[in-house]
C-alpha cells in the first residue's frame, strides 16, 4: 500500500535534485505552493517550488513571495473536489497515488540522464 509520506519523501528528493527555482543556489526543499492538505494538488509537481531552506522559510514568513509561482493550472485545481476528480476519472485512491509516484520516480530518472 503506498501512502502519503512515502510520495512526500519522493517529492522531495526529486526537488533536492535540481537548483532553487528563486537563486539557482543549491536547494534544500520544495516547497507547496497550493498547502499539502490540498490532496488532489499535494504531489503534483508544477505544485512544488524549489527552494534553499533560507528561501522556503522567508516564503513563510512572507519576505518572499510566491504568487508569482502559482499558475493557472494550479488555480483551476484548487478548487477541484479530491473525491469527486477521483470518480470522474475512474481511479481509487492507491491508483491515483501509484499514477503520481511513477510520475515523480520518471522525473527523478530524467533528472539522472
Amino acid at each position: 500500500m503506498i501512502t502519503e509520506i512515502q510520495i512526500d519523501i519522493l517529492v522531495q528528493k526529486w526537488a533536492k535534485l535540481q537548483r532553487s527555482q528563486i537563486s539557482g543556489q543549491i536547494p534544500w526543499v520544495g516547497h507547496h505552493l497550493i498547502g499539502r492538505s490540498n490532496r488532489l494538488l499535494r504531489h503534483d509537481l508544477s505544485n512544488i517550488l524549489i527552494c534553499t531552506l533560507e528561501e522556503h522559510t522567508k516564503i513563510h514568513c512572507g519576505e518572499i513571495s510566491d504568487k508569482y509561482y502559482i499558475t493557472d493550472y494550479l488555480n483551476e485545481m484548487k478548487n477541484v473536489n479530491y473525491k469527486t476528480y477521483l470518480q470522474e476519472s475512474f481511479l481509487s485512491e492507491q491508483d491515483f497515488y501509484k499514477e503520481r509516484k511513477q510520475t515523480i520516480i520518471n522525473s527523478i530518472k530524467n533528472l539522472g540522464e
